[in-house]
């Protein structure tokens, strides 16, 4: 802009200044383009400049602007048209007419903004009108002095009055843009200090009350006061800042407040403002006319304070109050800038307002989820304690197969866990259609149920428990005792309902639906629990039953094995006599023939005699068998060296190897290999072992015996090739009496008792045997101990009596 003060300054002919001045304000002050033109009533363009360069519109002004620049000569004053109010343009540049005086108007000049100008910049384009003008005439003047000096010293002496009176002009309108520039900053510098205000605090109050004292002070009015509308849509004075000497209207409640027949709510609600300069001149009603008499208002300006919801649209703002000024030393013209600064500040309020309600939104929302938070820390150490009483009395009823101590340990959890009067457990006789309460805890006295109680006397109660329904109701009675609140929860298992458990408080209470659950879960495992405790005596009651005939069984084994040795002793001798006695009466020479019925005897006679050692080895079985299950087998402990001991043992079963043409090989540790056991367990172990393996291997096949040392013991494994096991059938093979099903193809026989036995006497030495069978062939492991855990109290004893 100084450049345009420059050349102003600088020029000495008057086209050339006019069309620098219009280039100028084009290219540096950002107008869109410039005009000058002489004339009064119909102006002529001298000079042109738009943002293209020279403008080819003509020589007249053929424009609406016509009138806006007639208008403006006629006042001597600037006047603003927007380039939309003129027909069919549509939206557009703002037109600026600035009048060309010497005093007397030369002309005008024109220009279009992009923008709305504010305040200062119109102040200096008026400057720089006035300026150009002023210009122009003293190019004018020297001109004319140049052309002649026929004017004189009077009409000279009449210019420079002129130019003094030019001079004290700018002066005096530089001074007003001074205070103009001054009121702006100030303005600029309360808004900042609103805006800070309302960034810092969050207590609307106190942001009310300050921005209150500070537009009193920024205005210099007399009261400045912020209201609040009711829901009855009344106004409530919140916030006051006033002189002295004048009535305070605090906390106020008034109705159609700055209203009128005229001015509404609704005129307020679409963003107008109220401006009265002196409300003596003013129509009010009579309300609002005693008003401004009470508090001595002359003078007021109001605008309204909108609350800020994003989800309302801008025509549908709703009101929160009033931001009031009043003057009430006398009237008052009201600027157009105190009117936009409280425009501004009502803004600033609204977010203020805003941001206060957010704030205590967001402290109910605090509030209420602390308050939730703590409901639900409530509930779960309800819930947990609920769980651990839960836990607790599930493992106690679980652990017990005691019906009364079941009852009684979940009633007493109940009745002490749950804090009621009053705990009992009942059993049903349905055939009775009775319930039994069998135990009973009850805090406070009396119990209202004993005893045997008939179903027929609570049939809609009883009705709802048979079905497995738990039910919770209320007792009338004559006094508070007799009134109480009752929960009834059914004991159902898989069978049906056995019981119930009834829990009773006071009349003014009842039971939570997490209590319900809980002692629903409670019944539950109360009822599987006895349930459980039944299944176990009946079980207790089955074994003791079998016990009893297992005794009765071995007992009658026992006599009949002792019954039955001594006849098939005397059996075993007579045959062998009825064996000598025959050899002697047929005895012959050596190469006399053998007769057929000879040859038939001696068959007879060997027949007689096998089957009698079969039958005695039986009874032996039986008789060892019971000895060992009675625990009275003799233990005799003693040192054996396995490289002298097995081979006197092998050599009995050689013959018969060769005779069923089977291959055996014995594996022994290249070291000696000593131990301490029982030897003649031991040899009849392995005895019954190989006499099984010499039955079920066919010929071609191997039978292997194999001893090998281990950390805490020596393992015995004695396989046979050729056969194979079912899986299915391992598990069984040491059963008493027990023969694989279709297993002996070679008709061998037996009586099923060798394994059996020999598992006996294997636990006997404290060992342990097992059977592996796969890729056709069976291998039996036998374990034993180093050492016998009896062995040394045996031999202590032998050496404490050879002593």
């Amino acid at each position: 802009m100084s450049a345009c003060n420059r050349a102003i300054l600088r020029a000495e002919k008057e086209a050339p200044l006019l069309q620098e001045i219009c280039r100028l304000l084009v290219q540096t002050g950002g107008y869109r383009s410039a005009w000058i033109g002489y004339g009064v009533e119909s102006l002529q363009v001298v000079s042109q400049w738009s943002t293209s360069g020279l403008c080819s519109f003509g020589e007249g002004l053929i424009w609406p602007e016509a009138a806006l620049a007639e208008r403006s000569l006629q006042t001597r004053s600037p006047q603003l048209s927007a380039w939309g109010d003129r027909p069919g343009s549509g939206t557009g540049p703002i037109a600026v007419v600035l009048p060309l005086l010497m005093p007397e108007p030369l002309g005008a000049l024109l220009l279009y903004a992009h923008q709305p100008l504010d305040t200062e910049e119109m102040s200096w384009l008026t400057q720089l009108s006035e300026d150009l003008a002023y210009r122009i005439g003293t190019i004018r003047q020297r001109q004319q002095a140049a052309s002649g000096l026929q004017n004189g010293g009077d009409r000279r002496l009449d210019q420079l009055r002129l130019t003094e009176q030019r001079l004290q002009q700018e002066v005096s309108d530089r001074q007003h843009a001074e205070g103009v520039l001054r009121q702006q900053t100030e303005r600029e510098r309360l808004m900042i200090t609103l805006a800070q205000r309302i960034q810092q605090s969050l207590n609307l109050n106190e942001t009310l009350e300050q921005t209150a004292a500070d537009l009193r002070q920024f205005l210099a009015v007399d009261r400045v006061i912020i209201q609040r509308i009711n829901s009855d849509q009344s106004c409530k004075v919140v916030v006051e800042s006033m002189a002295e000497g004048y009535p305070s209207m605090q906390g106020w409640v008034i109705r159609n407040a700055w209203t009128d027949h005229r001015k509404s709510m609704r005129y307020y609600s679409r963003g107008h403002t109220r401006s009265v300069d002196n409300v003596a001149l003013a129509q009010f009603g009579e309300e609002s006319a005693n008003l401004m008499s009470l508090f001595s208002i002359q003078a007021l300006l109001v605008v309204p304070i909108f609350r800020i919801e994003d989800s309302v649209s801008a025509r549908s703002r709703t009101l929160w109050g009033f931001l009031a000024v009043h003057q009430c030393s006398g009237p008052r013209p009201w600027q157009v800038l105190e009117q936009d600064l409280l425009q501004q500040l009502a803004t600033h309020l609204a977010i203020a307002i805003h941001q206060s309600e957010l704030c205590q939104q967001v402290r109910q929302l605090n509030s209420d989820l602390e308050y939730q938070v703590q409901e639900r820390t409530a509930q779960l150490h309800r819930v947990l304690h609920f769980e651990e009483m839960l836990k607790r009395i599930t493992d106690k009823v679980r652990d017990s197969l005691d019906e009364d101590q079941i009852l009684h340990t979940a009633v007493e959890e109940l009745a002490t866990g749950l804090d009621v009067e009053s705990c009992d457990a009942s059993l049903y006789d349905l055939t009775r259609q009775t319930a039994t309460v069998c135990y009973e805890c009850t805090i406070k006295p009396p119990s209202m149920r004993r005893g045997v109680l008939l179903m027929a006397d609570k049939p809609s109660v009883y009705e709802c428990l048979l079905q497995g329904e738990a039910v919770q109701f209320c007792t009338l009675g004559n006094s508070d005792e007799e009134r109480c609140a009752v929960l009834a929860c059914p004991m159902v298992d898989d069978q049906g309902v056995i019981g119930d458990l009834w829990l009773i408080k006071a009349k003014d209470e009842a039971f939570s639906a997490a209590e319900v659950r809980l002692v629903g879960q409670v019944a539950n495992q109360c009822a599987i629990a006895m349930r459980q405790a039944r299944l176990y005596q009946a079980a207790q009651a089955q074994v003791a039953e079998l016990e009893r005939l297992n005794r009765l069984k071995n007992d009658f084994l026992s006599t009949v094995s002792h019954e039955l040795r001594t006849p098939m002793t005397n059996l075993k001798m007579a045959i062998q006599m009825l064996e000598i006695s025959f050899r002697r009466s047929h005895q012959a020479g050596p190469d006399a023939p053998i007769s057929p019925e000879t040859s038939r005897t001696e068959r007879y006679l060997r027949i007689l005699q096998n089957e009698a050692d079969r039958e005695i080895r039986l009874i032996n079985d039986l008789l060892d068998l019971q000895r060992l299950d009675a625990g009275v087998q003799s233990l005799i402990p003693e040192a054996i060296d396995l490289a002298l001991w097995l081979p006197p043992l092998l050599e009995s079963f050689r013959a018969r190897f060769q005779q069923q043409q089977q291959d055996f090989q014995l594996s022994l540790p290249s070291h000696a290999l000593g131990f301490i056991s029982d030897a003649r367990s031991l040899e009849r172990i392995l005895t019954e072992l190989l006499n099984n393996a010499c039955k079920y291997t066919p010929a071609e096949e191997h039978i292997s015996l194999a001893v090998e040392p281990k950390a805490q013991g020596i393992l015995f494994t004695i396989t046979n090739t050729g056969v194979e096991i079912p899986e299915e059938e391992l598990p069984h093979l040491f059963e008493r009496f027990y023969r694989v099903p279709s297993a002996d193809p070679w008709k061998q026989g037996g009586t099923g008792l060798g394994l059996a036995l020999v598992e006996r006497l294997v636990e006997h030495i404290e060992g342990k045997i097992w059977l592996e069978s796969h890729n056709r062939q069976v291998s039996v492991m036998v374990e034993l101990p180093l050492r016998l855990k009896t062995a040394i109290e045996v031999l202590g004893r032998r050496s404490g009596s050879s002593s």
